[in-house]
Formats: C-alpha cells, structure tokens, sequence
C-alpha cells in the first residue's frame, strides 16, 4: 500500500459496510456514482448513482444472510483508482453454508469520493475494465 490520502476512506468504506453502517458508507460515495457487477458473479449488470448503488448492494447481498469484507491490500493503478483487493466471508441465505471468496473493486475516485465502484472476481478482471 502506498500512503495516499484515501487508503482511510476505503478503509472507512469497508469497516461502514460491515457494521452496517449506511450514513458513514454513503458519505464514501459521489451522488453520482456508476457501480457494476462484472460478469462472473451473482447478479452482475451496471448501477448509477446512490440509488443504483443500494440497489447493486440488495441484489448482491439477496444471496447471504451474513456478508463480511477483509481489506487485503490497496493497489493505486493511476491517479483517480484503486484496485481493492478483499476477501469475503459469506454465509448463504437459504442454505445456512458459509463461503469464502476473494474479490477485487475497481475504486475511482473524483476528489474524497468514489464515482465508480465495481466488483469483479480477481484482479485481472478489474484490470481488464480500466
């Protein structure tokens, strides 16, 4: 990780989301964020703004009763993004079977806030959507 000043928003972000924590987690995000699920995961497809991000999140999160993210490590690719590397400790809604898995977000940046947030399933996906 480098010492760029955003390392604690998205550290903020991720502890936000798994306390549950909306108002603290939406602050993370521009009103006009884009978010997406890349193909090769549970309900991918394209979001825009707050309102397609909740939404982005209700459709990931449908599948799992309990959804935990581990920061890995942050890795700046440019200027204005960062590829987020997690893992995730998940339990199934309907089965009750805990998964694990490990995931990468593509993280832009405009200012302090994330317009683009992506979830892709390994880093070489996230590459490929730069």
């Amino acid at each position: 990780m480098t010492d760029d000043q955003r390392i604690p928003l998205i550290e903020g972000a991720i502890r936000a989301f798994n306390e549950e924590d909306v108002p603290t987690l939406l602050e993370f995000l521009h009103p006009e964020v884009r978010s997406r699920v890349a193909e090769g995961l549970g309900n991918p497809g394209a979001h825009e703004g707050i309102e397609g991000f909740a939404a982005m999140m209700a459709d990931w999160g449908e599948a799992w009763s309990t959804n935990q993210v581990e920061l890995d490590e942050i890795e700046f690719v440019s200027e204005d993004i960062a590829l987020v590397h997690v893992s995730q400790r998940l339990v199934g809604a309907g089965s009750g079977i805990p998964v694990g898995m490990t995931n990468t977000f593509l993280v832009g940046f405009q200012g302090d806030t994330a317009i683009r947030f992506e979830i892709h399933p390994d880093r070489e996906s996230a590459a490929a959507a730069l």
